[in-house]
């Protein structure tokens, strides 16, 4: 926008007109949202400003911060429903239109809502370049788009994958997550720490002769996590199309994760020329540098029985390793990087512990009345020797 008073109308079709839609979209909702805010009191007092947004079906947070000076702000959802949204966030001047600075966003999410939340840079407090600020005020806005998604079939595509050997399903998840910078792999390899339900995940690919190859760690196995049982499916889809997918199952069959088990891989898990191959709507995986990777997670019922409980106390000395990764991959996935992250546990009765904590003090007093003892002896020895020779002397001198 040229630095010319505009309009309400025509500003609000300019922060429309940031947001491009696809043929193959079908837009459910829009939103123009816009607050007046006294910024600099606001934050100066809670350091913190909370907003609220409702659209159809939908409860949108919005946040506001400072941090050195600079204004971060971030939109997300509470709710449960899997949506596909774009959305502009704004600071604008009070009066004159033309001072605005925005950024758009694309973003789509399946059934984890809490991934939509990113907190970006919008500007300086002090410096305020734009000269957003006048009277310690400035407006405040998001444009907000949401798409329909069907997400069924897709879903039904990755259960498939799975085998569940017959045992009892207790709960299955989806998380979604977006890679920004796909190529931004540093020595042929790029991580990516996830959170879902409070854990944590790392997300790591790594190239070699031409496939990507993929290992998932949960580190919150390492920490108070319960062990559980579950199936895992691994999927790549383009970011805006789920018909524009490949996917794997990480494990052949129901598995035990536990502390001695975290580690999940997958070689060879597609070519790294297939992501970019175009299908029949002329879209490939990685589109702009971007796109979803998603774990399909079924959990089952604990069938273990007291046998194999008493069987499994114990320090299992390496992690195990699952079917779909045999030994000759190892060194194509990860290069001196099986060690456990935690130093192996080593369990002591209480009765034998306290034995050896007796026996150590009494080792450690003894061997401190040997000192004194030899002190004492030494200091006697010197003393006789030292009279004898004094004596000597005297005895020389009389005669």
């Amino acid at each position: 926008m040229n630095k010319t008073l505009y309009t309400k109308e025509q500003f609000g079709e300019y922060i429309k007109s940031l947001i491009e839609d696809d043929q193959y979209e079908l837009l459910l909702e829009d939103k123009f949202f816009e607050k007046e805010l006294n910024i600099c009191e606001e934050l100066d007092t809670t350091g913190e400003i909370n907003l609220n947004l409702e659209t159809t079906g939908y409860t949108w947070k919005i946040d506001i911060k400072q941090r050195d000076n600079k204004i971060y702000s971030g939109i997300y959802s509470n709710d449960s429903k899997p949506y596909y949204a774009k959305y502009v966030i704004f600071f604008r001047h009070c009066e004159d239109y033309s001072r605005v600075v925005a950024k758009t966003n694309s973003l789509k999410y399946i059934d984890y809502p809490q991934e939509t939340y990113f907190m970006e840079n919008y500007f300086n407090r002090e410096r305020d370049e734009n000269h957003l600020i006048e009277n310690n005020r400035v407006i405040f806005g998001v444009y907000l788009r949401v798409y329909e998604v069907d997400q069924e079939e897709y879903l039904n595509s990755l259960k498939k994958l799975i085998n569940d050997n017959g045992q009892k399903i207790i709960k299955e998840e989806y998380f979604g997550y977006k890679i920004e910078n796909w190529n931004n792999f540093s020595h042929n390899k790029l991580v990516k720490y996830v959170y879902p339900n409070f854990n944590t995940w790392r997300l790591q690919f790594h190239k070699k002769d031409g496939n990507i190859c993929f290992r998932l760690d949960d580190y919150s196995l390492l920490e108070d996590q319960p062990p559980y049982n579950a199936n895992i499916v691994l999927a790549f889809h383009n970011i805006a199309d789920l018909t524009c997918c490949h996917a794997k199952a990480l494990t052949s069959t129901v598995t035990h994760f536990d502390k001695a088990n975290y580690i999940t891989k997958l070689p060879n898990f597609i070519r790294e020329e297939d992501l970019y191959t175009k299908n029949e709507s002329n879209r490939s995986i990685i589109e702009n540098n971007q796109c979803i990777v998603g774990l399909y997670i079924r959990y089952y019922e604990d069938v273990k029985n007291e046998n194999e409980e008493e069987e499994d106390i114990g320090v299992k000395e390496e992690p195990v390793e699952l079917s779909l990764y045999s030994e000759e991959d190892i060194d194509i996935i990860i290069h001196n990087e099986m060690e456990p992250l935690l130093p192996k546990e080593r369990k002591i009765s209480s009765t034998t512990s306290g034995d050896c904590c007796r026996f150590r003090s009494f080792l450690r007093y003894a061997f401190l009345i040997l000192i004194v003892c030899l002190y004492h002896a030494y200091y006697f020895y010197f003393q006789y020797i030292f009279n004898k020779i004094s004596n000597e002397e005297d005895s020389e001198t009389n005669e």
